[in-house]
């Protein structure tokens, strides 16, 4: 529309005007960075596609990790902690495209949808960050343990294959309600198959491994949908329970009367 308007306002009177006619270029191109970029159609899109570097890495990270426990693979290990780094960049561009929905949301209107998605994944986007910084941390620890230890105890890796589940569950949640049980059910699993190993002698080194697969979990709870309060509740209800949780009962996350 604006190429039209150049070019047929005051229009030349000798000809064709190249200037008139790069003017119109400019107009479209201006147009178009408008339209496109500045003013998406799709933000919920564009934040799902920002978002999927971020679990997808994240989860590979984890399971990188995992192996390298069982098998006590230094390469694979110091693989796993590359892996996990560089999703800082990933994690960059997914609060840009969440940034950029926020900002032109009250311009651009948008579904019933958009609106009800927005906060999901900005409240995603803002756990995902922590989840990969206590992940980064994790992963150095996994370095350290098979280095002078070697292989770790199987629930250990298991725990970090839950926490990888979970990650790669947090996408159907992002995308819509209704999967937030199964993403919080494998978060629980994952810290409680880690917790249920603390009463062996295990390096300093893996305990703080366990540590933070818990802090991950809780991370991953409240980015797919618990409070800060309702997340650590949970978590304690499923270290404190004999057996890893199947299912996540959310009675336990309600406080105490």
């Amino acid at each position: 529309m604006s190429a039209i308007l150049i070019a047929t306002i005051q229009p030349p009177s000798h000809g064709v005007s190249p200037t008139r006619f790069i003017d119109a270029l400019i107009g479209r191109a201006v147009a178009l960075l408008v339209g496109q970029v500045l003013f998406p159609r799709g933000p919920l899109r564009a934040m799902g596609k920002a978002a999927r570097p971020v679990l997808q890495d994240l989860a590979l990270g984890l399971r990188t990790a995992a192996d390298a426990l069982r098998d006590g693979d230094v390469e694979r290990a110091e693989r796993a902690l590359e892996i996990v780094r560089a999703v800082d960049d990933d994690v960059t561009a997914f609060f840009d495209a969440v940034t950029m929905a926020r900002e032109t949301h009250p311009v651009y209107g948008g579904t019933r949808r958009a609106r009800e998605r927005l906060p999901v994944y900005a409240e995603a986007a803002r756990q995902l960050d922590f989840a990969v910084r206590n992940t980064r941390v994790l992963a150095r620890r996994v370095v350290a343990t098979v280095r002078r230890y070697g292989p770790q105890p199987e629930p250990v890796a298991e725990a970090l294959d839950l926490l990888a589940d979970s990650v790669e569950a947090l996408e159907h949640v992002l995308e819509e309600s209704g999967h937030e049980v199964e993403a919080h059910r494998l978060a629980l699993r994952a810290a409680a198959t880690a917790t249920s190993v603390l009463s062996e002698d295990l390096p300093m080194s893996t305990v703080v491994v366990i540590g933070q697969v818990r802090s991950t979990a809780i991370d991953l709870l409240q980015g797919s949908g618990l409070g800060a309060d309702e997340a650590r509740r949970a978590l304690d209800a499923a270290a404190d329970a004999e057996e890893p949780p199947t299912e996540v009962a959310m009675q336990t996350a309600q406080p105490a009367d």
